[in-house]
């Protein structure tokens, strides 16, 4: 048979080398392909140096881990280097199992591998896997676990590098590219915001302005709890203080207001004691600004009290939420910067709404040192008045996660298709969670990408992950994240 090929696999261990025979004999059989089992590397290398297999293809490799790191040690090579060679000898893909090591953690971030399979097998999920690693690049169906066709969102976590924090802001490296005037979600322990039934571990971001290395950005929405945290960490004595932080004024063709040496500030509270004290917080640490107090409306109301003229201003304080439309007939096509005061807590769909509208969301307990210091970055060339604003900064070098969310439209235990606005490369590897109320349970999910499609539809690229070196505790998670994704849609549609 002209396509004939083989299979080959290696396992000392007795009932994981049963499961490998038992799933790969079946799928040789399908494919017209030859199956090898071997105890050793060693003697699967002896094997197929004799002449009979020197002319043959191998379709696939499965070779257990401790097989190749035995080999890495008598060599004094990294095992890269190693499965490397395999590759090249075998001219095959190769899967890698092992046993499950918390203790010792597989570090394959420059492995030439299809997957790692953690031993003991299920079975299905070998086979899955395997009908994935024979079909590299191309879309494929799942043949041996359910694939539901269930449309949600899914989160990609893309870890970056925090190199300096304040408590107005941070900078991070240019691992990935980030819009300037587009407000993100960050994950990371500092941000841990404990409450009753829940812990939050994020904070929202925008991008003012970026340079060759990195890019800068002002906290946008942070509660008393992680203020505290932020501002620890910044005066811990441990920290490494920048002696004179440098920030870049906010890029001007996006933060129209931000070169501006006066500013217009109106009001917009029903509380006239915070409204004064407000004002009287601006006056002391700016100069030359002159105020609008404006009554509060209620946009639900469909309704608002509306000038007949817009109102001229470069920034609103206000407790009142805006919609475009509103904010465009009450202050024109160049609205000013809109501080909210609110208490409200919104889900991440609701307040991704509110960032093209609200450049910072504060308590109804206005954090006032704070609040100045993020008005100062955000308008850099306003003359300081009597107090002086204090701009303490910290390198560090540590991950920060970036948090994009996509659309999903199949999931299966080994696989999951993704609609995304970026296009991945066939290999790359990226990290996924499944979105928690709970963000303390969060876990990541190493993939693989397996197929990347060239053309846009509806905006978005079609792409089809596979899951990398997954646990049975992932397995679990997403077996019932899955099933309560089915059990939503269908009482929806009833």
């Amino acid at each position: 048979m002209s396509n004939m090929a083989y299979l080959v696999a290696v396992e000392h261990d007795a009932k994981c080398a049963d499961d490998i025979s038992a799933s790969w004999k079946d799928l040789a059989q399908q494919l017209g392909h030859e199956f090898l089992l071997f105890k050793t590397l060693l003697e699967m290398r002896t094997e197929l140096k004799k002449p009979e297999y020197l002319e043959k293809t191998f379709a696939l490799a499965l070779l257990p881990l401790e097989e190749v790191q035995q080999h890495a040690t008598t060599a004094k090579a990294d095992p890269a280097v190693i499965i490397a060679a395999l590759n090249t000898e075998l001219k095959c893909d190769i899967l890698i199992t092992c046993f499950d090591d918390p203790l010792k953690p597989i570090r394959s971030k420059n492995w030439r591998v299809s997957n790692i399979i953690y031993k003991p097998f299920d079975t299905t999920i070998l086979k899955e896997l395997t009908n994935f690693a024979l079909n590299p690049g191309q879309k494929t169906k799942t043949q041996f676990v359910h694939n539901a066709q269930i449309e949600s969102e899914i989160e990609i976590i893309k870890k970056t590098n925090l190199i300096e924090l304040s408590e107005f802001g941070f900078k991070v490296d240019k691992t990935y590219h980030l819009n300037v005037g587009s407000t993100y979600k960050f994950y990371n322990p500092l941000f841990e915001n404990k409450k009753a039934d829940l812990t939050l571990m994020h904070t929202w971001a925008v991008v003012l302005s970026e340079s060759k290395d990195h890019y800068e950005l002002c906290f946008c929405q942070n509660n008393a709890g992680v203020l505290s945290q932020v501002r620890k960490r910044v005066a811990s004595p441990s920290s490494q203080k920048v002696r004179h932080p440098a920030w870049q004024s906010p890029q001007p063709d996006i933060f129209v207001h931000a070169h501006k040496k006066s500013l217009t500030v109106a009001l917009q509270l029903s509380d006239a004691t915070l409204l004064q004290a407000l004002q009287d917080l601006l006056n002391r640490n700016f100069k030359n600004l002159s105020f609008i107090e404006m009554t509060p409306v209620v946009h639900d109301s469909l309704k608002p009290a509306l000038p007949v003229s817009p109102v001229a201003a470069d920034l609103l304080i206000t407790e009142s939420a805006y919609d475009l439309k509103n904010l465009t007939l009450q202050f024109g096509p160049q609205p000013p910067v809109i501080v909210r005061l609110t208490d409200e807590v919104l889900n991440r769909e609701k307040i991704e709404l509110r960032w093209p509208i609200e450049t910072l969301r504060c308590d109804s307990h206005v954090d006032k040192a704070h609040l100045i210091k993020a008005l100062s970055l955000l308008f850099p060339h306003l003359e300081h008045g009597a107090e002086e604003i204090h701009r303490a900064s910290v390198r560090l070098n540590e991950n920060i996660s970036l948090s994009e969310l996509v659309k999903a439209n199949e999931f299966s235990e080994a696989a999951i298709s993704l609609l995304s606005p970026d296009r991945y490369e066939p290999n790359q590897m990226i990290d996924l969670t499944l979105p928690h109320h709970d963000e303390s349970q969060i876990k990541e999910m190493r993939a693989q990408v397996h197929f990347s499609d060239t053309k846009l539809t509806d905006k978005r690229y079609q792409t089809q992950v596979v899951l990398f070196g997954v646990r049975d505790e992932i397995l679990k998670e997403l077996r019932l994240w899955t099933l309560q994704q089915h059990i939503a849609k269908q009482n929806k549609a009833s």
